[in-house]
Formats: C-alpha cells, sequence, structure tokens
C-alpha cells in the first residue's frame, strides 16, 4: 500500500526510445497512473548521441568507467 502524499498534476517519464524500454516505462507509467489516478503520467522518449551512433563504442571516447561510479553511488553517498 502507499502512504498517502501530495501528487503532481503532471509527471514525464523520459525514455529510450526502444521498444523494451518504452515498455518498462509504460509499465511504471501505469502502476502510477494506478496510485494517482488524479496525475496526467506520460512518456517522453529521448534519443542521445550514443543512440545514434552506429560505430564502435570506444571510438565515442570516454573514460569507460561507469562501472567504478556505479559502485561508488551516488556523490556524498558512502557504500556499505
Amino acid at each position: 500500500m502507499v502512504p498517502a502524499m501530495e501528487h503532481p498534476e503532471r509527471l514525464t517519464i523520459a525514455s529510450r526510445p526502444s521498444t523494451m524500454a518504452l515498455f518498462q516505462a509504460g509499465q511504471v507509467r501505469d502502476r502510477l497512473a494506478h496510485w494517482y489516478p488524479e496525475t496526467d503520467v506520460t512518456i517522453l522518449p529521448v534519443s542521445t548521441e550514443g543512440d545514434r551512433w552506429a560505430g564502435r563504442l570506444a571510438d565515442l571516447g570516454g573514460k569507460g568507467d561507469l562501472h567504478q561510479g556505479r559502485r561508488a553511488g551516488p556523490p556524498g553517498v558512502q557504500p556499505r
């Protein structure tokens, strides 16, 4: 059960435009619409340069340290 709380009038979920991502975002939208029927929940497909890149990911550059960032967690939060 979801605790009672104020709800926004509108909520937009940004999602990659792939079939799987839109399906997952749709499930989240449907759950939120069930919990907060007064809230207008929409999905905004968002495409980035990485989504459109047809070459090797290594050629895009960067440090390749996504794994390290995920392990460390958000800034200011110490991992357990």
